[in-house]
């Protein structure tokens, strides 16, 4: 009796094992088949986590992001100073930095202020073209580790991949500047009091303002992915790991501002926290946004997903 009990585990695990990877039937309800495959590529997407190799490059690319962080920051800044929005920068960045809480402001600041003292207009050609080069430099690293996730080979400095990495410094500032001029309309006092008119209006600012920089983000994040690695990839696969980024890192600020609220309370140690908890979050940012890339590559290449790479 006991025996039989003991067998019925293996028995049902040996029934998942058979529907999730066995042959797909055509006659299935297209919500069964949409869950299968989800349920595919979470299994494989575990797998690779486990292996430890995004693990390790997520750690790369933490000391690669301080080193060339200021030199693309600046870039997007001189842009947003041909817009005359560059003023704006501050909400954005405090936008980006909301997962570390109470410090985000003070971090702003101190970004802002380094900016500020550089001078941008009067910072020559020569300065251009070597920020440019860090910023490049950069950006080939990070292709490095997506190329590895679409299993490709490091193409040297074409055309396509200079035009590539010029895409993604400019479209960023532009997102910046569009979610910014869209914000500004959705909360003001005329839309809103116009709005507060009608039954439930005045949510639907609320509401645009969360999903807004949601769906910015998931965008944002799908352009890296179309553009970065040397690979041909297609934008509904990209924008479906945009928009599982773009989810984790929301659920990071909640996680890392009830760690930074934590460790408020003893201010001794808040500036050494805040330090490790910047690190931590650099980290796991990539490590969301080289998963996301992980769905991407398993959604646009199923075959993939049982033998992996």
């Amino acid at each position: 009796m006991l025996h039989r009990l003991a067998a019925i585990p293996r028995a049902l695990a040996g029934a998942v094992r058979g529907w999730l990877w066995g042959q797909e039937n055509e006659s299935e309800v297209w919500l069964v088949r949409i869950a299968r495959r989800s349920l595919q590529i979470l299994a494989a997407v575990t797998r690779d986590l486990a292996s430890g190799q995004l693990s390790l490059r997520a750690m790369g690319l933490v000391f690669i992001t301080f080193v060339g962080f200021f030199p693309a920051l600046t870039l997007v800044f001189t842009v947003l100073q041909e817009f005359g929005v560059h003023n704006d920068l501050r909400p954005t960045l405090l936008a980006v930095l909301e997962p570390l809480g109470e410090r985000s402001a003070e971090i702003t600041d101190d970004i802002i202020g380094y900016i500020d003292d550089l001078q941008v207009e009067f910072i020559g050609l020569t300065s251009v073209i070597l920020l440019l080069y860090l910023v490049i430099d950069m950006l080939r690293k990070i292709e490095g580790c997506f190329n590895y996730i679409w299993c490709v080979e490091n193409a040297g400095l074409r055309p396509r991949r200079l035009l590539g990495y010029l895409l993604t410094i400019l479209l960023s500032p532009v997102l910046l500047l569009l979610s910014i001029s869209i914000s500004a309309v959705v909360n003001s006092p005329e839309l809103r009091n116009w709005l507060e008119e009608f039954a439930l209006g005045s949510q639907i600012p609320a509401a645009i303002s969360f999903l807004l920089p949601l769906a910015l983000m998931s965008v944002g994040f799908a352009l890296m992915y179309l553009l970065i690695p040397a690979a041909r990839v297609r934008f509904v696969s990209a924008l479906l790991g945009g928009i599982f980024t773009a989810l984790v890192w929301k659920l990071m600020g909640s996680v890392f501002q009830g760690l930074l609220v934590s460790s408020a309370r003893d201010s001794i140690y808040l500036a050494f926290a805040s330090v490790i908890a910047v690190m931590y979050f650099v980290y796991f940012g990539w490590m969301a946004a080289l998963t996301g890339s992980n769905i991407a590559y398993y959604h646009q290449h199923p075959e993939r997903i049982r033998s992996g790479r």
